[in-house]
């Protein structure tokens, strides 16, 4: 409410079964505000699907993205609205600079442009930067046209990767560089409530359905330059640090070894690879006695072929 652009716009808040007690506060805006703000409910439990409701309800010609636990400058809306009449011809999606800070929002951390993501390294992908969501402006009609947040990644995880690596594909990404938005490090306590929502399992089937949508688009994308070898990288790897990570669990030993075997058949003279599959020899079992898969889980982790 503190924004200072004069324009039109309205103030999506979406209820993706919050508790009572942010429920309260969010009503108690909407009442205040009841011109500006509206409070929209979607039960489909997950990022993904509450932006998607969001987007489709929104009546504006640009949305701005917003995460809950984020600040924004009070000139953001403002200068990334005028900076995208002049400069955005073509453009897909517009971030900015923001600031890193902790979870007080009282210490400031560093300045970021842009997250660093092997992926996009490995595949030599020309003009294309991760910016994290809560900088994001973009056209309604553009994401709709990429087909908005795929659900598949609901609760979370990945979601933002995919659907920026989408609206690369559809235009240019710009940044403002200037810092509009102060975005918080979790708490211990909400670092906790975060990762409790994805399971080991759960991560490796989202980043399965990651690497094969990427892989898929690009294929079809015949006027984007990448480079093929890159995803026998990524895959080895990906699969190699996920057996590692299997090392930990009490029964999980034989997915370790199963998944690097995998990895060393990707890149056979990675030392990585070579080093942390005899290692899987010299632990009878996992050390983490308190962590253990089940027999549904191990199954599906030695019987699927991962990323394809």
């Amino acid at each position: 409410m503190s924004q200072t652009y004069k324009g039109h716009y309205e103030i999506l808040l979406i209820d993706n079964n919050c508790d009572e007690e942010s429920l309260k506060i969010l009503n108690e805006y909407k009442e205040k505000y009841p011109e500006i703000i509206r409070l929209i409910k979607e039960t489909k439990q997950g990022a993904p699907s509450a932006r998607n409701r969001g987007i489709q309800e929104s009546l504006g010609q640009f949305i701005v993205m917003m995460e809950g636990d984020d600040i924004m400058s009070p000139e953001r809306i403002d200068v990334q609205y005028h900076y995208f009449l002049e400069y955005g011809k073509g453009v897909s999606l517009l971030s900015s600079y923001y600031d890193r800070v902790n979870w007080n929002n009282d210490q400031m951390l560093e300045q970021v442009r842009f997250e660093h993501k092997n992926w996009i390294s490995a595949l030599s992908l020309k003009n294309m930067f991760y910016a994290h969501p809560s900088t994001w402006f973009f056209k309604k009609e553009t994401a709709i046209k990429v087909g908005c947040f795929n659900e598949g990644f609901n609760p979370r995880l990945l979601e933002d990767d995919e659907f920026n690596f989408k609206m690369y594909l559809a235009g240019k990404l710009v940044q403002v560089p200037q810092s509009l938005v102060r975005v918080r490090m979790p708490s211990i306590s909400y670092k906790g409530v975060k990762d409790s929502q994805v399971s080991s399992v759960d991560l490796i089937k989202k980043m399965d359905l990651f690497f094969t949508v990427l892989k898929n688009k690009l294929n079809q994308e015949k006027d984007v330059e990448f480079d093929p070898t890159g995803f026998r990288r990524i895959r080895s790897q990906w699969l190699r640090e996920t057996g590692v990570g299997f090392m930990g669990y009490g029964n999980g030993i034989p997915v370790s070894r199963h998944l690097i075997k995998q990895a060393i058949k990707y890149r056979v003279f990675d030392y990585k690879n070579w080093k942390w599959f005899l290692r899987t020899f010299y632990l009878k079992k996992g050390s983490g006695e308190k962590m253990f898969l089940k027999k549904d889980e191990i199954e599906y982790l030695l019987t699927t072929h991962f990323f394809q």
